[in-house]
């Protein structure tokens, strides 16, 4: 299946946007396991955050140091890796049946990309309970 350039330039744009809506997404993701007493920072972030930040003023709640709480940590940022995934795979499956790539080449890529994302998120570069 031949794609023309125009189609290639539509398709790169769209998945830019995407990309950037996820990006989004993530940081969402990374707010709400903050909220929910999930995430703490590195060490060395933790004091930056421990003075009352400008615009909402009141410093961010991290979660309490402890072994009790690794299990609520776990799930939580297990289950916004497992949506996060989900959501970004559909996405860029969308993308794809929309411009009829779904075939060839752009749909081997597809499989390889997400393979590599899911990859680096089992492997915990990502949010770190």
């Amino acid at each position: 299946m031949e794609i023309d350039p125009a189609l290639q330039f539509r398709l790169f744009l769209s998945a830019a946007l995407w990309g950037v809506i996820m990006g989004c997404m993530r940081e969402a993701f990374a707010a709400a396991a903050i909220l929910l007493g999930a995430y703490r920072p590195p060490d060395f972030m933790e004091a930056r955050y421990a003075r009352p930040l400008p615009l909402i003023h009141r410093s961010v709640p991290f979660a309490p140091k402890g072994k009790g709480r690794r299990l609520w940590q776990g799930l939580v940022i297990a289950f916004f890796d497992c949506l996060f995934c989900v959501i970004f795979a559909i996405g860029l499956i969308l993308i794809l049946k929309v411009f009829g790539a779904i075939r060839g080449v752009f749909f081997t890529c597809l499989v390889i990309a997400l393979a590599i994302v899911i990859g680096i998120r089992t492997l915990g570069y990502g949010l770190t309970a």
